[in-house]
């Protein structure tokens, strides 16, 4: 039965994973002695001095938070720290076996829920259980915990902290998950389960499990994050306006694309699943005389012609090289809808990110920001549910792809924009003037189809147009059909680089 197996790991797995928070006194530095367990199986804390029935005692959030922790709209002053890897606010929980998330009155944070066995004792080194509460942080630390049956042959280590948060109209919680050690995830014993990560409101509806969890694959959390550029170990968790934002921990925050060279390297954190992973920025370009490696191949400047001004010039990020000398690459560049510039190109930072209820995302950060629940919109404006700011005579506009409201009246999005060198801006949105030109030739190709467009070449012919109209077609489609057997035609082909 798989279920009675342990999982074949080395015993020194999670030796790269990140390290417990100490510092909270006791021997170990995870708690005091009188906020630590007693040695057990499926039990809880039972106060500093427990009887012998051990019965739990909650944990006093006030500490924590004085009006209680706000857990999806539910105010909790107390706490129940229970032996087999979860927090419960409700009442103590002593089951060890996981089941599948949600689950209807049961509020929990679960770092590690599975049948934890501290009974051959052993602390501070080993098979301790502790906790911590300070203002504004709780955190509960699982030592080097063996398993079910009393088994210490394989050991676990990890550690949950809550941190609470304030704004101005709700609180939340920035939840962590610390994985030192994955020794073991589940138990031998009968109908035992392997462990599972994530939390629930209990309301049925709110909850975060990971895809991994009550499967062998959980050991996954020591070598993996969901924090760009994060240690292996280490992951992050939002709870705002009674919504989980799991997976945007680092959203919108540079990054970069594993794997990737030059410009392809650049990324952007952004929301996938139950994790944040990087995303490219760009797919690659032609090379231009920058000192940049547009093209990804990890060659700077090879076959753009530049001469010898920027050879051997290497600038910094963000810099691009112009006649020999490193200029700021978004000099006066205004991308349309506020967006941000990237080595000289305008970008969506925004795309993939989600943010609470009353916060917005800002494309010039790619980062959640408050909204204007939080900073009161200025005079003549009104503030929209999705936290902008608008003027009075655009609340009520709607506006068709490509055109933003002015003074009550739709029009261009592109209008006031600069694009960066070598793109143009259409519909609202920077583009390479290449690829304008390509689709400009296809359009005057879809013209007249009758155009000799085989073998290769480009057939068009601007029906309708005259003087330099029709001059401006042909040239569009002469400068697609030169371009089309050129070497770096091929490399805009390629894909961009997976992200995993």
């Amino acid at each position: 039965m798989a279920a009675l197996a342990v999982t074949a790991m080395l015993w020194g797995r999670g030796a790269r994973a990140v390290p417990l928070l100490r510092g909270f006194g006791g021997a170990s530095g995870f708690g005091t002695p009188d906020h630590c367990l007693r040695p057990n199986d499926d039990g809880s804390w039972a106060g500093a001095e427990p009887d012998e029935r051990a019965t739990p005692q909650p944990v006093d959030l006030t500490v924590f938070a004085p009006t209680g922790m706000d857990f999806f709209g539910t105010r909790w002053t107390r706490a129940w720290v229970n032996t087999n890897g979860n927090v419960t606010f409700a009442e103590p929980f002593a089951m060890g076996v996981s089941v599948a998330l949600p689950v209807r009155g049961r509020a929990m944070v679960a770092p590690w829920w599975a049948d934890v066995d501290t009974r051959p004792g052993g602390a501070p080194l080993r098979n301790e259980v502790c906790f911590h509460t300070e203002p504004g942080r709780f955190v509960v630390t699982w030592n080097d915990v063996g398993y079910g049956d009393a088994r210490t042959d394989r050991l676990d280590a990890f550690q949950m902290v809550l941190t609470r948060v304030s704004g101005c109209f709700s609180t939340g919680l920035d939840v962590e998950f610390r994985y030192a050690r994955c020794g073991w995830t589940v138990a031998q014993r009968e109908g035992a389960t392997h462990a599972l990560v994530g939390l629930d409101a209990g309301d049925g509806r709110n909850y975060v499990s990971l895809p991994w969890s009550r499967s062998a694959a959980i050991a996954r959390v020591c070598d993996e994050s969901n924090v760009p550029d994060g240690p292996p170990g280490l992951w992050r968790f939002q709870i705002r306006g009674g919504a989980i934002l799991a997976s945007c921990a680092g959203a919108g925050t540079p990054c970069t694309v594993p794997g990737a060279m030059g410009l392809c390297a650049r990324g952007v954190g952004a929301c996938e699943d139950v994790r944040t992973v990087c995303r490219a920025l760009f797919q690659g370009d032609d090379e231009r005389c920058n000192g940049v490696d547009d093209d990804c191949d990890g060659l700077v400047d090879e076959d753009a012609n530049c001469g010898r001004a920027c050879d051997g010039v290497r600038c910094a990020s963000s810099r691009v090289c112009v006649a020999g000398a490193c200029v700021d690459a978004c000099e006066g560049v205004r991308c349309p809808g506020g967006g941000a510039c990237v080595e000289g190109r305008c970008v969506d930072r925004c795309e993939g990110v989600r943010c609470a209820i009353g916060w917005r995302c800002d494309p010039a950060l790619g980062a959640c920001v408050p909204g204007c629940a939080c900073n009161p919109c200025p005079a003549g404006e009104v503030c929209l549910p999705d936290g902008r700011c608008v003027s009075e005579v655009c609340a009520a506009v709607t506006c068709p792809s490509g055109t933003a409201c002015v003074a009550g009246a739709c029009v261009d999005a592109c209008e006031g924009a600069q694009c960066g060198a070598g793109e143009r801006c259409v519909a609202g949105a920077c583009e390479r003037a290449e690829v304008g030109a390509a689709r400009d030739a296809g359009a005057a190709r879809d013209v007249d189809a009758s155009g000799a467009a085989g073998a290769g070449g480009c057939g068009c012919r601007a029906s309708g147009a005259s003087g330099a109209g029709a001059v401006g077609w042909l040239i569009a489609c002469a400068v697609w059909s030169a371009r089309s057997g050129r070497k770096r035609g091929a490399k805009r082909a390629r894909t961009a680089p997976s992200v995993s």
